[in-house]
């Protein structure tokens, strides 16, 4: 005799939990009648905390992207005095409000603005806090690390090598549907080519194709989250982290929002902060 099993009982799945926005940082340029938005950021509550807000260097240094590298302050809006925050204070945040971003450098006319990441010049040095020994230690061997790096060898190849060294997701820290992500994308190789002696730190790579490029994200961090500018890895207190700064992804958000990644020690600094200004013309929707 045979039974037939129940059938299974189809039930929905209850809405994963997302992290709710505390409300967006408007970046203004003060210079025109009409206002004229240079960024806009979701800001979150840093995690195991009730407090809001986006590091004060992280919006420096996005804004001094868009100015084509012009330095600059913020100051309250409508306000040509009021600095916003201090610039030098230890980890600082700043809230959601409205602000502009000043070039006091700047006295002929409205300082001209980057639209785009292809038509954007890396700086000769990148700002001080993006130096790698400010947020990981000190690399010891970089003859042992270099010798390791193949950068003509096919792209599978590569990818299946990164993956295996890293080992894990440098976020999540998962072993499994693990996906290997440029810091600057393969449809960007024409701006690494052009660009390469400023941002590459040994010569170590002809393409974008080379390990000191190429990081290990799980599967839904990279498709759908880091290569859609949702998040941005920034140094922040000794430490290089995930931000969120859109609506986005805001179930992803709340796992690992302010969360602390784990970079190789392969990884050229210079990459991740060009990494950093692709993400910020992303969210910037230029």
């Amino acid at each position: 005799m045979t039974t037939t099993p129940a059938a299974p009982v189809v039930s929905a799945r209850p809405l994963s939990a997302v992290l709710e926005s505390a409300g967006a940082i408007l970046v203004y340029h003060p210079a025109y009648l009409r206002p004229t938005i240079l960024l806009r950021l979701e800001v979150y509550s840093i995690r195991d905390s009730s407090v809001p807000g986006v590091p004060l260097a992280l919006v420096l240094d996005a804004c001094q992207i868009i100015a084509n590298n012009a330095r600059g302050c913020l100051t309250l809006y409508g306000d040509q005095t009021e600095i916003a925050i201090r610039s030098d204070t230890p980890g600082g945040l700043l809230r959601p409000g409205k602000y502009h971003y000043r070039v006091p450098s700047h006295t002929d006319g409205p300082y001209p603005i980057c639209l785009k990441f292809r038509a954007w010049k890396p700086p000769v040095a990148a700002p001080q806090n993006w130096a790698r020994e400010r947020w990981a230690p000190p690399r010891t061997d970089l003859a042992a690390v270099d010798a390791d790096v193949v950068s003509t060898v096919a792209w599978s190849n590569l990818s299946g090598d990164v993956k295996r060294t890293d080992g894990r997701c440098a976020v999540t820290g998962d072993r499994s549907r693990l996906n290997a992500s440029h810091l600057i994308p393969q449809a960007e190789s024409a701006w690494f080519k052009h660009h390469r002696p400023a941002v590459d730190e040994l010569d170590g790579g002809i393409s974008v194709h080379n390990a000191h490029n190429v990081i290990t994200l799980r599967a839904d961090l990279k498709k759908a989250t880091f290569d859609d500018g949702h998040f941005v890895l920034f140094p922040y207190q000794g430490e290089m982290v995930t931000i969120f700064m859109t609506l986005g992804t805001r179930d992803l958000a709340r796992d690992f929002h302010f969360s602390a990644a784990e970079i190789p020690v392969r990884i050229f600094a210079d990459y991740l902060y060009a990494r950093f200004a692709w993400s910020i013309f992303k969210i910037a929707g230029c």
